[in-house]
């Protein structure tokens, strides 16, 4: 999808800050983390592939002035709506009655002891080893380790992980990791597609001409569709 979530290579938002920082800024961003896996594993979302393609559609200012943690939310909203987790009017009933400096009481279902333990366990399990994405396919990799590669086009309406400073543009594969989930397809609910995905290295001067810095590489994974044979193009 085109959108200004697709922010590789664009000029004049300044130099990247590495300095450490805190995990958390607020006691909400945690709170907010920890109610993604919650809704993860109860199945609220299938994968995180459909939470990044919602927050694609949050709009550009949103997107530009809103914090990382801030983004899930606005995410969350069409989602939990569309999947008849809550309504619209409940959920801005909530949010004025929050404004409004209204106490709360959240009703939480019965449970014991060893239930919630089990959960816990759970959630750390999907927090610490992740879900696995891999998949076996019996048809074996279109390319091999070595291989020149062209980034096809991919100026889709849906979600997509092709970013768009690469698109026509040659590499070398440089890894081969195996099948993965198509997060095309299992974004818009047309099942796991699963495709070979590959670790694909581009020259910066390839991207960016004479004004990247001298020697440098860009490694980006890349499903196989996303892909074409670079013979015969000029590169």
């Amino acid at each position: 999808m085109i959108g200004i979530h697709d922010m590789g290579g664009m000029h004049g938002f300044g130099p990247v800050d590495t300095v450490d920082e805190q995990t958390f800024h607020a006691d909400w961003e945690g709170l907010t983390f920890a109610l993604e896996k919650l809704c993860a594993h109860h199945g609220v979302w299938l994968t995180s592939d459909e939470v990044r393609h919602s927050i694609e559609k949050i709009g550009h200012g949103l997107y530009l002035t809103g914090t990382y943690y801030e983004h899930w939310l606005h995410a969350w909203e069409p989602l939990l709506i569309e999947k008849g987790f809550v309504t619209e009017r409940e959920l801005r009933d909530r949010q004025q009655a929050v404004r409004d400096g209204v106490e709360i009481r959240i009703q939480e279902p019965p449970s014991t002891q060893d239930e919630g333990d089990a959960l816990s366990r759970a959630i750390l399990s999907t927090i610490y080893d992740g879900v696995r994405a891999d998949r076996e396919l019996p048809a074996p990799p279109r390319f091999a380790v070595g291989d020149r590669v062209v980034a096809l086009p991919r100026p889709v309406p849906t979600h997509t992980r092709s970013p768009r400073y690469i698109w026509g543009h040659t590499g070398t594969v440089a890894i081969s990791h195996g099948a993965f989930i198509l997060p095309d397809a299992i974004s818009q609910h047309l099942g796991e597609n699963p495709e070979y995905v590959y670790a694909v290295s581009f020259d910066g001067d390839v991207l960016w001409d004479d004004q990247a810095e001298p020697g440098t590489e860009f490694i980006v994974d890349l499903w196989e569709s996303y892909l074409a044979p670079a013979a015969g193009i000029n590169e």
